[in-house]
C-alpha cells in the first residue's frame, strides 16, 4: 500500500475536483504545445461479480521536454482508480494519484500543483 512519506502527496478526487485541479495547473506551452506525455503502464483492471463497476491501478510517468532541454521524467507514481457503468460506458468514480517521485516541474507548469498535497 502507500508508503508514509507519499501520504502528504496523495489526492482523492471525484470528478469536479479533477477538472479544478487541471484548470488551475496552467501547463507551460511553447509554441501551443505542452512538450509532455504521459506514459501510463502496468495497468491491472479488477471487474467486480456484478460486472458494473470495479478498480484499476497503474503507473504514470510524466516525460517533459523544456525549451533547449533534454527530455527528462518530471513525476513518477500509482494512480489507483474506481471506476463503474453509466448508460453502458465505463466511467472514472475516483481516481487516487500516489506521486512517489517529484522533479524539476519549472518548465512544465505554474508553480507546482502538487505541493499543497
Amino acid at each position: 500500500m502507500m508508503s508514509q512519506t507519499c501520504l502528504d502527496l496523495v489526492a482523492r478526487m471525484d470528478r469536479t475536483k479533477v477538472l479544478a485541479f487541471v484548470d488551475q495547473m496552467q501547463c507551460v506551452s511553447y509554441d501551443g504545445v505542452p512538450r509532455t506525455r504521459h506514459m501510463i503502464t502496468n495497468v491491472l483492471i479488477d471487474v467486480d461479480v456484478s460486472g458494473t463497476s470495479g478498480s484499476c491501478k497503474s503507473y504514470v510517468q510524466v516525460l517533459h521536454q523544456g525549451p533547449g532541454g533534454p527530455l527528462h521524467p518530471v513525476v513518477a507514481g500509482t494512480y489507483h482508480d474506481k471506476v463503474h457503468v453509466v448508460e453502458g460506458r465505463w466511467l472514472f468514480a475516483e481516481r487516487l494519484m500516489e506521486m512517489q517521485l517529484i522533479g524539476d516541474l519549472s518548465t512544465h507548469v505554474h508553480g507546482n500543483p502538487l505541493k499543497k498535497f
